[in-house]
């Protein structure tokens, strides 16, 4: 038994370091034949003091109980206990000397514990370590989005990746002891408003916060909450902030520049926005939330909708271009143009437009019946000395006095001109209010005459609707609004006015059209 107290020695160090108390084992040792006094003595028997004495025999005082105990110290590494005093009585010292030796040998065992070598303790550790990770257990994270916004959560390497619904916003593979951080991003014209956790003793205390960061730490259900923006912006471009203003129904708004305000979608689920241009200016459309050249927008608030900013665009009217036809004469910024007795000028504006849809009118000042001369559109390669427009490449005009027909002449693709005439009533003739409209996204042109809030389009013509055009082929073609002014009789002279939408329009602009050029 000498050898199996020195082996529970060893086996407690080592257990110590893993963690696991010894005195369950040494309850082992000891339930057995160490119960009884007798055995003990016996069980000693084997081992010699100090000085070579036979210990198997009990004498009859504490002098030999003393030996008795003597090996059992010695086996322990000479730090067994000493015979208690009170053995001098002359007792029975079997039992003693047995109790003195597992005394001696528990005690000896905490020494070999402490005297461990430090490189066994810290393999002992890094055992323990490699334990606690083999026997490692995960955690599920589940998450959901709420409000009347919407947005996405993420966790590092995308385990997490949740805008409402769908398996990427579940998962269960997070290892206990690692927290786990979500981030909460709001879509575009969205906020993020806040978190919700259960358990809450799952989540650390920036779950509190409105920052997008939480942090969990054990199996949870997860809430992040959006909200739509209760903002409306408008932004007006052309020219810096000259272009124009837009303004709101309710009078919110009232914006020259980039402006912004503030609606709440839960008591108003549109607003309406009116956008005027300023003087030498036209609004040439819509973009973003609300679309299209017509003045007035209803745009919706609805949440969700991602409609909350809307763009106005101005941009300079044209006015007639004096570089061009340099033998007119100009006058009421460059909107009235005249030719004196002898002169056949060709007119046309300072830009040309390739693509959108235009509306404009010309108005005949004073003149006769006789041949003034012939209004229409041009492309940029008609020379300011062409007999008319539509007398050679590129133009094309109608007007002229006897002449019930459209001139064209265009170079490069063909361009169909309809082969139903002009009305004689088209000759210019002082008083008339001529009408066009150019579509150059599908490249059609139509021509009328406009009064009362109206216009009569030439051919039952309809530019809203697309048809019975004066000419088709022109899309994507550069083009200008043109006129032809011969000259007058005697000192009198030809004085057409147009409007490029400088002021109000004597006819109804067509649907789709921007009102000017």
């Amino acid at each position: 038994m000498r050898l199996g107290k020195l082996g529970l020695v060893v086996v407690t160090g080592s257990l110590a370091a893993w963690g696991v108390g010894c005195t369950s084992i040494l309850g082992d040792f000891t339930d057995g034949p160490l119960s009884s006094g007798t055995d003990a003595a016996t069980d000693a028997s084997p081992g010699k003091d100090a000085s070579g004495k036979d210990a198997t025999t009990s004498k009859d005082g504490g002098r030999d109980a003393a030996h008795d105990a003597q090996p059992a110290k010695d086996a322990a590494g000479d730090r067994g206990a000493s015979a208690d005093a009170g053995a001098d009585s002359g007792g029975d010292s079997t039992a003693t000397s047995s109790d003195a030796g597992a005394e001696a040998a528990a005690e000896g065992g905490k020494d070999a514990t402490k005297d461990a070598p430090a490189d066994s303790q810290a393999l002992d550790a890094k055992s323990v370590d490699a334990f606690t990770k083999d026997a490692s257990t995960t955690f599920g994270i589940t998450v959901s989005t709420a409000g009347t916004g919407t947005g996405t959560v993420t966790s590092l390497g995308d385990t997490i990746n949740c805008n409402g619904t769908g398996p990427a916003c579940s998962a269960t593979t997070f290892t206990d002891g690692t927290p786990v951080a979500l981030t909460a991003t709001a879509d575009v014209d969205n906020t993020f408003t806040g978190w919700t956790c259960q358990p809450t003793g799952s989540c650390n205390a920036d779950c509190s916060g409105t920052t997008g960061k939480c942090t969990v730490t054990s199996g949870a259900t997860v809430k992040a909450t959006f909200a739509f923006d209760n903002e409306l912006s408008v932004l007006v471009t052309g020219a810096g902030t000259a272009g124009g203003t837009v303004t709101s129904a309710d009078g919110q708004i009232n914006c020259g520049g980039s402006c912004v305000a503030y609606t709440d979608p839960t008591m108003k689920v549109s607003e309406t926005l009116t956008a005027t241009p300023k003087a030498g200016y036209i609004f040439t459309g819509w973009t973003q939330g609300c679309t299209g050249p017509a003045a007035t927008c209803v745009m919706s608030l609805a949440a969700n909708s991602g409609l909350t900013h809307a763009t106005a665009n101005f941009e300079v009217a044209a006015t007639w271009d004096p570089t061009f036809g340099a033998a007119g004469s100009y006058s009421n910024g460059n909107l009235t143009i005249s030719n004196k007795a002898g002169n056949v000028v060709n007119f046309r504006t300072t830009v040309p437009k390739s693509a959108g849809k235009w509306y404009w009118e010309v108005t005949t000042n004073f003149g006769t019946t006789s041949d003034q001369g012939g209004l229409g559109i041009l492309g940029p390669d008609l020379p300011e000395t062409a007999s008319w427009l539509g007398s050679q490449a590129s133009g094309l005009s109608f007007g002229f006095a006897g002449n019930d027909a459209y001139f064209s002449s265009w170079s490069g693709t063909p361009v169909t001109v309809t082969s139903t005439p002009p009305p004689t009533s088209c000759y210019v003739t002082t008083g008339i209010v001529y009408a066009f409209a150019l579509d150059l996204d599908n490249g059609y042109f139509w021509a009328g005459q406009a009064s009362g809030g109206g216009v009569n389009w030439y051919g039952g013509g309809s530019p809203s609707a697309g048809t019975l055009a004066v000419a088709s082929g022109l899309a994507g073609r550069t083009v200008y609004p043109g006129v032809t002014l011969y000259g007058g009789w005697g000192a009198s002279s030809f004085i057409f006015t147009a409007n490029f939408g400088q002021s109000a329009f004597a006819g109804a602009v067509p649907a789709g059209f921007v009102a000017g050029f």
